[in-house]
């Protein structure tokens, strides 16, 4: 019987050998179910799978596997699609070959790029049966290149999971809403967005999220804290670089209705001549905790502008170290150096002297 590329390639997924090298036209989602260990890799050069399928449904369903790995491969989507891969946990134990595999963990993708051609609404989203407890769920994503998708890059609904790791991945889209959204804590290292809010924290609540060396260009926020939550997130964002190119117009970079707490250090906020000078904007109930050192806010004006802005009836505890200020475009002195500045209010103006 003569199989068709997405049958060949289905093929590949339940027995576990590699697909040879080329360019695969996929007419429906290729499926993994209960397989533990399993390896997705190609013989030689990268693999192609070109997505002709269903708008509704998505290229890869990957449902209660352990340790399920995808390396060295491409997504194109010239045709609508609902996702790259959706990961849903279901609470089944399966057998496979022998081996009982344990719930959905530990989905590892290395050197993978998917092009959306903005037909693709997401790329890949973490997802439960019946509100299925997702605890150890601890993704890696490796040099993960997510382009040109119109919603979310990762979703991540498991409320239980807290180990997810991004590392030199980069999301780029010029009308995606989020790159990462997350119910749980998370890890990112190194990498780039463009087009999207970066980071958006979405219930939960009383997790980790570290954020260092991030790149965001052309976003209108960093990171988002989605509403308040009675858990307090305890947030680092060190070494990122934040453009304000295309910021809201509240001027908030980062916007949270609770933490405690926010570090933001080693940091370059702005970026020369902006329209407004970014922000980190406190709102809801609580007081939470800020610490902020050793950041270049470099937009013009940046000195008259607290970095700190709270909403009204919003309150704010700060531990300020020294960060320097950018002066006004021509300015004899480029830059001013402060430590402190008065308590944040809405719109506050003037640095301590």
């Amino acid at each position: 019987m003569l199989l068709t590329p997405t049958q060949r390639l289905q093929r590949n997924l339940d027995d576990g050998s590699a697909i040879a090298s080329g360019t695969y036209a996929v007419t429906q989602p290729l499926r993994m179910t209960g397989q533990d260990g399993a390896v997705v890799r190609t013989t030689g050069r990268r693999v192609t799978l070109v997505w002709d399928g269903a708008s509704n449904e998505s290229m890869f369903e990957v449902t209660d596997c352990a340790n399920p790995s995808f390396r060295d491969l491409d997504a194109r989507f010239p045709n609508p699609a609902m996702g790259f891969m959706q990961v849903w946990r279901a609470g089944h134990i399966y057998t496979h070959d022998g081996v009982t595999a344990r719930p959905s963990t530990g989905l590892h993708l290395k050197d993978v790029r998917v092009f959306g051609l903005m037909k693709l609404l997401n790329g890949v989203s973490f997802l439960t049966v019946n509100g299925v407890d997702a605890n150890n769920e601890h993704a890696a994503f490796e040099r993960v290149d997510l382009y040109d998708f119109t919603n979310r890059g990762v979703l991540i609904t498991h409320k239980q999971s807290k180990e997810h790791y991004f590392e030199h991945c980069r999301f780029g889209s010029a009308s995606a809403a989020i790159g990462v959204e997350s119910a749980s804590g998370f890890n990112w290292s190194k990498g780039a967005f463009y087009g999207m809010i970066p980071f958006m924290l979405a219930g939960g609540g009383g997790d980790r999220v570290s954020i260092r060396d991030a790149s965001a260009e052309n976003c209108l926020r960093f990171l988002v804290q989605a509403h308040y939550a009675s858990d307090p997130w305890q947030i680092t964002v060190d070494g990122c670089t934040y453009r304000a190119n295309a910021m809201a117009e509240d001027g908030e970079w980062i916007q949270l209705h609770n933490v405690g707490p926010l570090t933001v250090i080693n940091c370059q906020v702005g970026g020369g001549k902006m329209a407004r000078v970014p922000v980190i904007g406190i709102r809801g109930p609580g007081t939470p905790t800020l610490r902020i050192s050793n950041n270049s806010f470099d937009a013009f004006g940046a000195d008259t502008v607290c970095p700190v802005v709270c909403a009204p009836g919003a309150k704010v505890l700060v531990d300020w170290g020294l960060n320097t200020y950018t002066k006004a475009d021509g300015a004899p002195e480029r830059t001013l150096t402060v430590g402190e500045w008065l308590p944040p209010t809405l719109r506050l103006k003037q640095p301590v002297k």
